[in-house]
């Protein structure tokens, strides 16, 4: 009988100190250091799971983190904080997954970004910001894939873009704009693919660029205008590879060059021209670099030089002459570098 007596003296007193002390059988509470002796980590275990608060310092002993368990899993409000102590992030969970509003900020306290979570899975409007506080980007989600219009700001508050999206995919015309306000460029996608025309243009509105997409690729006419809408340059595309002739032109409408491609590379007489409509240079390309003989005219049709070349380096003997057809210069070139000067002459005609 005494025996029992005692025994049971020591199971109320272990019951009274678990009353007023919160111990309970098979919680623990973990402590992990630097190797300074400050406290890294600070965690509370019910039965083998995170149970209750947790936190983590830096080795300053700066509060970096703070979260909330209950039975393993991720409870109520979790907050990050930024190296000065101010706070990062604050989100709430519900059984390990966000529920409802998540905040970013930057450290100097200022709103970055405001997203809303359903069950875990981004829903509805999120929101970013810049440090002005003013508004950089709004997107919808639904079901945590992007859907409606998004939208991007300038810092000035101007918008910047309107991108469309279905099922997380971009879907319809997409714009850009300049701060000013001004449309900058356009284009089309179909199921998150570019698709049909598109368009740059000049901050005063004019057409700068437009061309054409096919299965996202580049495909077909490409033309660029100078601002007072003269035709500048066109070329084609196949799959997105130049191909064709390009022809680039002088604001007065006369051809400036001629560029001959094939799949992308630049791929024969390539062809220069003066104001006049004059030949100035003639100069072959093979897979993109000049190769052979190349010539330069004077504006009268005379030759001013003849050079040879490699691989796209100057290669033997490059002569010059003057307008009346006179040799001036010789010099001879390996891989692209000058070894030698042959011939200089004067204006007379006669060697040095």
């Amino acid at each position: 009988m005494n025996k029992y007596r005692v025994k049971q003296k020591i199971i109320n007193v272990f019951i009274f100190f678990c009353i007023i002390f919160g111990a309970s059988v098979g919680a623990e509470e973990l402590r992990t250091t630097y190797r300074n002796g400050s406290l890294d980590r600070l965690e509370n275990f019910q039965n083998g799971k995170l149970q209750g608060s947790s936190k983590k310092y830096l080795s300053n002993g700066t509060l970096i983190g703070e979260w909330n368990y209950k039975n393993g899993y991720l409870e109520g409000v979790s907050r990050v904080f930024h190296e000065n102590g101010s706070l990062k992030i604050e989100s709430n969970f519900t059984n390990g997954k966000r529920e409802g509003y998540s905040r970013r900020y930057y450290n100097d306290g200022t709103l970055m970004m405001l997203e809303l979570y359903k069950s875990g899975k981004l829903e509805g409007p999120q929101k970013t910001y810049f440090q002005n506080g003013k508004l950089h980007k709004v997107q919808l989600f639904k079901n945590y894939k992007l859907e409606g219009l998004s939208k991007t700001f300038h810092p000035n508050g101007v918008l910047a873009s309107e991108i469309p999206y279905e099922n997380n995919l971009v879907d319809g015309e997409v714009k850009g704009f300049l701060d000013t306000g001004t449309l900058f460029q356009s284009g089309t996608y179909e199921n998150g693919r570019a698709e049909g025309p598109w368009m740059q243009y000049y901050e005063s509105g004019e057409i700068r660029l437009e061309g054409n997409h096919k299965n996202h690729f580049k495909d077909g006419l490409e033309k660029e205008y100078y601002k007072s809408g003269v035709l500048k340059r066109v070329f084609a595309r196949v799959n997105g590879k130049v191909h064709g002739f390009e022809k680039n032109y002088y604001e007065s409408g006369t051809i400036a060059s001629v560029i001959p491609f094939k799949k992308g590379l630049a791929e024969g007489k390539y062809q220069t021209f003066y104001k006049s409509g004059a030949v100035r240079s003639i100069i072959f390309l093979k897979n993109g670099m000049a190769e052979g003989e190349g010539k330069t005219f004077y504006e009268s049709g005379s030759l001013e030089i003849i050079e040879n070349y490699k691989h796209g380096n100057l290669e033997g003997l490059v002569q010059n002459f003057d307008k009346n057809g006179q040799l001036q210069l010789e010099r001879t070139f390996h891989m692209g570098k000058q070894v030698n000067v042959l011939n200089v002459l004067p204006k007379d005609g006669h060697k040095k």
